[in-house]
């Protein structure tokens, strides 16, 4: 018994702190889609309610709490039962090699329902079709920055050093850097798990959303700028 204890008493008090915290903070979120459909979603309504309902958060919670954000709790409870009844390194490596793996389908899987956003914000989903969309999102991610412009600080014996104006940009030529980035962070998949049902939930009809994360210049356009995307809700 006190051998159990040792080995699961970390890990369940860990998922108390975690997935408890998520549990209560993703029940929270989910109120104010209750609020304002309540009130039929009127902007006036929700205005003069005390408190004041965020009209843009329930817009989006209701297409992103139950297709995404549900989910994705659901599978981090199971990835925490997972661990808890096979506590070992093999179980935490797998699950973590996984995380890694089915990013790319996590974020095609959050595209897909930031179009239904758009559409229930525009009543259309968009002048691009879904896999466009997906496509011009990694497009971005491998598109190399605009070059700056060079100034001469240096123009005697040091001008050599005028090189590493440029430093920033170089850095840049190796756009898989976000795959390490990814890598370490599933090393975290207990934490990183919980962080990705309110990344998915609260951002998803942002513009930030739309560009890779692993750009270091976040003010690149999405490959198709003229795309409307809903950055002024009211």
């Amino acid at each position: 018994m006190m051998d159990w204890l040792l080995t699961h008493l970390p890990w369940l008090w860990l998922g108390f702190v975690v997935v408890g915290g998520s549990l209560m903070r993703f029940v929270w979120a989910g109120v104010v889609v209750l609020r304002a459909a309540d009130v039929g979603y009127d902007p006036a309504a929700c205005l003069s309610r005390s408190p004041v309902i965020n009209l843009r958060a329930a817009r989006r919670r209701r297409h992103s709490w139950p297709r995404i954000g549900l989910p994705l709790f659901l599978l981090l409870v199971t990835l925490y039962a997972a661990q808890f009844l096979w506590m070992n390194l093999f179980t935490y490596t797998v699950i973590a090699i996984g995380w890694f793996l089915t990013a790319p389908v996590r974020k095609t899987w959050g595209l897909a329902v930031a179009r239904r956003v758009h559409a229930d914000n525009w009543g259309r989903y968009g002048p691009h079709g879904f896999w466009r969309d997906v496509r011009g999102y990694y497009a971005l991610g491998m598109r190399m920055p605009v070059k700056p412009d060079e100034h001469a600080w240096f123009v005697g014996r040091y001008r050599w050093l005028n090189r590493f104006q440029n430093l920033g940009h170089m850095v840049q030529v190796y756009r898989f850097w976000g795959v390490i980035a990814m890598a370490a962070l599933s090393l975290l998949w207990p934490v990183t798990a919980a962080f990705s049902v309110f990344h998915h939930l609260d951002t998803i009809d942002e513009e930030a959303y739309f560009r890779p994360w692993w750009r270091f210049d976040k003010s690149a356009r999405p490959v198709h700028p003229e795309a409307p995307i809903p950055v002024n809700i009211p």
